[in-house]
């Protein structure tokens, strides 16, 4: 077992090298974009919607919201991208024959696709802070939770991409990504509401709504950002999410494995 993973790793680490330097050329692009998305979610639910009888608070929930959903809208690119590499120059059956077991070839991806959208949802915070200032309070927030509640929820958006594209598996096909397998994780995943108001409201749709990961990911980070009260406790919120991390990982690279027919 030792020899084995001193020979996988080196190989491992150099094909995740290679696509972070590829990768990072496109950091700045995707960190602008992100941030604008959050500068219009802030600023609208925080300075204009209270005209409208919403609660002022109600622009650091969404704040919170959305450092956990950041990583989801990365899912449409990541999805893209590999799509059309499966389907067209297969650069992926190349990185097949390094000297590696298939399934670490594909949790390189997703380690890969994770570490990206790890990268620019710790950005939110500090930026949210500099849209909101003094409406936003720091020392509510815990930040060891905070890494390690989005940790994971990175790793599930790239395991998530990988299931996704091995199971969309045609570019003719893309137009279902936002519709099927982005939307409605997000729009029903608490990023409104909380798990608590939809229990007040309808406790059979909360229960429900526990078969949604981004319930996990939006409570928890919320706990962490905002604080434990109002919110799914959140060392459950955790437990569920290294568990839907570990299916959803097992679960993409035995669909991708099949997908490109490796024996």
């Amino acid at each position: 077992m030792y020899d084995a993973c001193q020979r996988y790793w080196k190989p491992f680490l150099q094909l995740l090298a290679v696509d972070l330097y590829v990768g990072k050329k496109l950091v700045l692009d995707k960190l602008i974009n992100v941030c604008i998305w959050v500068a219009m979610q802030v600023l609208v639910s925080a300075y204009l919607l209270p005209f409208f009888g919403l609660a002022e608070s109600y622009g650091i929930f969404l704040l919170a919201g959305c450092c956990a959903s950041a990583g989801l809208f990365e899912i449409f690119p990541g999805i893209v991208r590999l799509v059309d590499d499966i389907t067209g120059n297969q650069l992926i059956c190349h990185q097949l024959l390094f000297p590696l077991p298939s399934w670490l070839v594909i949790l390189r991806i997703v380690i890969y696709n994770a570490t990206q959208v790890f990268m620019l949802g710790m950005c939110i915070v500090p930026f949210g802070k500099l849209l909101l200032w003094d409406r936003f309070d720091l020392r509510q927030m815990s930040l060891y939770k905070f890494v390690i509640i989005f940790a994971l929820a990175s790793m599930f958006y790239g395991a998530y991409m990988v299931l996704v594209a091995a199971l969309l598996g045609q570019m003719r096909k893309i137009g279902n990504i936002w519709a099927r397998f982005v939307n409605p994780l997000w729009f029903l995943g608490c990023y409104q509401f909380s798990w608590i108001s939809l229990y007040d409201i309808s406790p059979t749709l909360a229960y429900l709504n526990f078969l949604n990961p981004m319930t996990y990911i939006m409570e928890g980070t919320r706990a962490a950002v905002l604080g434990q009260e109002g919110y799914l406790n959140f060392w459950f919120c955790l437990c569920m999410l290294v568990l839907l991390c570990i299916f959803t990982t097992m679960l993409g690279i035995q669909k991708l494995t099949k997908r490109l027919d490796i024996v």
